[in-house]
């Protein structure tokens, strides 16, 4: 087992119309290391899609499965297996098919630098290709030492007032899920310190929409 279901720590917050689940000591530790060193291996063989927006800064994603070695893999396997999203469905109410992203589409590792940030946003509400609504943004965070002050951290804020509600520090081996819809903006502050942040950003799709918008719309940014 990859996940210790019977040790998971979790702890949830609340948005309006939404719920945030942080789980620390998400992987095993034997598994997480593993993982991080496949992470590297990816970094050096330059599979990577350098990716920039209005609103994000240069990062590198690595969203093609087929390319990630055996332990990263079992984690997408597990990710987005019965098991666990039965657990995701469980913990956050959700009351339709979890469809967990595919390979190639927007799920992946991803790589930020210093000076990296991602300026506060909605996300889009509906994937044209699989003509499905998104509705889960699953986190996991793999930065050894990881401290406040180094940015990156992600915050979600109160959609009335524009301000952040919650801010999680992205250290090592926590996850975060939250359904996400247009009261979840979220973001991450400028990186300041020469580490790398590194992420998993795995999402999950429904057929019923939970994002109290009645029609498809792109990423929103504030």
């Amino acid at each position: 087992m990859s996940i210790n279901y019977s040790n998971l720590k979790k702890k949830f917050y609340k948005l309006k119309n939404s719920k945030i689940l942080k789980i620390d000591n998400f992987l095993e530790n034997n598994f997480l290391n593993k993982i991080k060193e496949e992470i590297t291996l990816l970094e050096k063989k330059n599979q990577s899609k350098a990716f920039y927006l209005k609103g994000k800064s240069d990062k590198l994603e690595y969203l093609d499965f087929g390319k990630f070695q055996n332990n990263s893999r079992k984690l997408i396997k597990i990710l987005s297996g019965k098991k666990f999203k039965l657990f995701l469905k469980k913990n956050l109410k959700i009351d339709d098919t979890l469809y967990p992203d595919s390979s190639n589409s927007f799920s992946g590792f991803n790589i930020v630098k210093k000076n990296g940030f991602l300026k506060t946003h909605a996300d889009f509400n509906f994937n044209n290709k699989i003509k499905k609504f998104r509705t889960l943004n699953l986190l996991i965070y793999f930065n050894s030492a990881w401290k406040k002050n180094y940015g990156g951290n992600l915050s979600l804020y109160d959609y009335s007032s524009r301000k952040p509600k919650y801010t999680f520090l992205a250290q090592n081996n926590r996850c975060l899920v939250f359904i996400t819809n247009k009261y979840t903006p979220h973001g991450y502050k400028k990186l300041t310190t020469n580490k790398k942040r590194v992420s998993l950003n795995f999402y999950y799709y429904t057929k019923k929409n939970f994002s109290y918008s009645e029609k498809p719309h792109k990423t929103i940014w504030w």
